[in-house]
């Protein structure tokens, strides 16, 4: 065979080998899969609920607050049938039967007081994140932690970038430490030494104008629909509804 036929042939087996392999190579790379993104969903808890030793209404004509509940710790959850009925019984359990003083009525109050206690925790992006027991998430038959932002911004706990829109509602981290009051999670908080105070604004005000029948129409409700921010891959949720809706009408 003419050597230079002979080469040739070896040239062009070479450079076919190198074309193929660099091919495999492209295609080995470009098949890599890249780190999938945190698959995030917004969802309504499955419970929420919230700890009180006292409910007040406030009474805007008369400019002040009408205590309808003190005593024993009453838990009200706000989910179950969207809390309709809570505050009612617990209003009637400490009024017996007394009415509201006559007025425009415009904020709930609801005041806990403080007890500290360890609570559960949660790896999130490198970090360790406190978890609330309050709210709670079901999928598929599997609890969902929520992250406990109140004591997360306490304890100087940076959050995840990909939650942009708690961010932006919170605040700067070191502003929030500052305040006595915190917009999370899910509604204001006014902390005190002892005790911590939820403030509700109803979306319309309510008007007792005869307060023996009036008070018994009244009625109370809440919306906390997609208020959490979940990432079904990591199964983490975080909450990013600071304004919930509180719904008082006078009812047959």
């Amino acid at each position: 065979m003419n050597k230079k036929l002979y080469y040739g042939i070896i040239a062009v087996l070479v450079i076919g080998v190198v074309v193929i392999f660099s091919m495999i190579g492209v295609k080995m790379y470009t098949s890599k899969k890249a780190p999938k993104a945190p698959q995030l969903v917004k969802a309504t808890p499955t419970s929420l609920s919230q700890m009180t030793d006292k409910m007040e209404l406030y009474n805007e004509t008369k400019n002040s607050w009408v205590t309808i509940y003190e005593g024993p710790t009453y838990r009200i959850d706000f989910i179950t049938n969207e809390g309709l009925g809570v505050i009612e019984k617990a209003m009637r359990t400490y009024l017996k039967g007394k009415p509201l003083p006559k007025g425009t009525y415009t904020k709930l109050r609801l005041t806990k007081l403080r007890k500290r206690g360890k609570s559960k925790t949660v790896s999130y992006g490198g970090k360790t994140y406190p978890v609330t027991s309050r709210v709670t998430f079901i999928k598929d038959g599997q609890t969902i932690p929520c992250v406990n932002i109140s004591k997360a911004i306490e304890q100087g706990i940076s959050l995840p970038p990909i939650f942009t829109t708690t961010r932006k509602k919170f605040g700067k981290m070191k502003e929030m430490r500052k305040k006595s009051v915190i917009a999370a999670p899910f509604f204001k908080h006014e902390r005190k030494k002892d005790r911590v105070i939820v403030t509700f604004t109803f979306r319309e005000p309510f008007t007792i104008t005869n307060p023996e029948q009036d008070t018994a129409k009244l009625k109370i409700k809440f919306d906390f629909k997609n208020v959490l921010l979940i990432d079904m891959k990591n199964k983490i949720c975080w909450p990013i509804g600071g304004t919930p809706k509180c719904y008082a009408t006078l009812e047959e």
